[in-house]
């Protein structure tokens, strides 16, 4: 047994690095009380919630571990060259997306209200490809907010949660350990 946990404690800690947005503590609260709300409502889910410090919209990335110092330079001065004016977003729905190992993610997304988001992607992968790094998929995700993981799939129409993004960040996910670690931020400017 003790094999095991020494195995287990030198296992290298798995990266997920990724360009986002983080919501304002306004929206965040909200965000909070929709899934409140959603679980209290419809009982039968059984849903493991994200820390409301780590609510976040990702725009690119997937970056894995290693992620050489050369690749990490370039994708940072590139997220430097990207003129983008600050922008207003609104979440009007919660939707389910798959979440991988058997679970859907809970999601805030909306129509209109995500176009300076998908604008946001667009530049910043345009300033990485200038930089030669190209994107693993040619599609830009989906802008959306994952709020928890469920069992169960979720379509309905919320109260608006808007705020204006105004800088985006580069985020180290540290794998199984539910921690962020912020790499670096840009204003919004342009």
């Amino acid at each position: 047994m003790s094999e095991q946990l020494r195995l287990w404690a030198e296992a290298p800690t798995q990266h997920n690095v990724f360009f986002a947005a983080r919501p304002d503590s306004k929206a965040v609260e909200s965000a909070v009380r929709v899934r409140q709300s959603l679980l209290l409502q419809h009982r039968r889910f059984a849903a493991k919630s994200i820390p409301s410090e780590r609510l976040h919209v990702s725009l690119l990335g997937g970056f894995v571990d290693p992620l050489p110092p050369a690749i990490m330079s370039a994708a940072m001065t590139a997220a430097g060259t990207v003129s983008m004016p600050p922008f207003k977003v609104m979440f009007n729905r919660i939707s389910s997306f798959n979440g991988g190992s058997g679970q859907l993610a809970l999601v805030l997304t909306g129509d209109e209200g995500i176009v300076g988001f998908r604008k946001l992607q667009e530049a910043l992968s345009l300033a990485l490809a200038r930089a030669g790094l190209s994107r693993r998929r040619k599609t830009l995700p989906t802008p959306h907010m994952t709020i928890a993981y469920s069992d169960r799939s979720c379509e309905l129409s919320i109260e608006p949660i808007c705020w204006t993004v105004n800088e985006f960040v580069l985020i180290d996910s540290l794998v199984g350990q539910s921690r962020h670690l912020l790499l670096g931020r840009w204003p919004c400017v342009g």
